[in-house]
């Protein structure tokens, strides 16, 4: 299967993106699509194959809009053929999602502090993770 984009929901202050996206929308070639965010703990991920939020906003707080960030966290994705979907797990709880493409690329998205990030293999590896664990790509996720 064939990643197409990922979209994202963000917070807007003032017109601007304001930190980090709220939730990932992975959508592939077939129509399918996998969306990733953090569940109400802080620390695991959600992961399901719900559409992104619609746009609306929040008065004085900002907006929530739904975008293509496909260019900001991997333009060279885009159109790459996925050879595996696994979840990342950390002390037995799912924390993300780990994608394998055809050309050798890796692409980790995961949760940590009420926060979603990203990376390749090396970045996953190099991140400040609490106590001693480092996420494994755990069992296949079902397309």
């Amino acid at each position: 299967m064939k990643l197409t984009a990922i979209d994202a929901n963000r917070h807007l202050f003032e017109g601007q993106p304001s930190g980090k996206p709220i939730r990932l929308l992975l959508r592939f070639a077939d129509s399918c699509s996998l969306r990733i965010g953090v569940a109400g703990d802080g620390f695991r991920a959600m992961i399901d194959r719900l559409p992104l939020d619609p746009p609306f906003d929040m008065a004085e707080y900002g907006q929530v809009d739904a975008a293509d960030v496909t260019d900001m966290i991997g333009a060279h994705l885009r159109g790459a053929e996925v050879t595996s979907l696994q979840a990342l797990t950390l002390d037995g709880d799912d924390i993300g999602v780990r994608m394998e493409f055809s050309a050798s690329a890796i692409l980790n998205i995961w949760i940590d502090g009420d926060e979603l990030h990203w990376g390749d293999a090396e970045a996953l590896a190099a991140y400040r993770w609490p106590g001693d664990g480092v996420p494994v790509a755990g069992a296949m996720v079902a397309m």
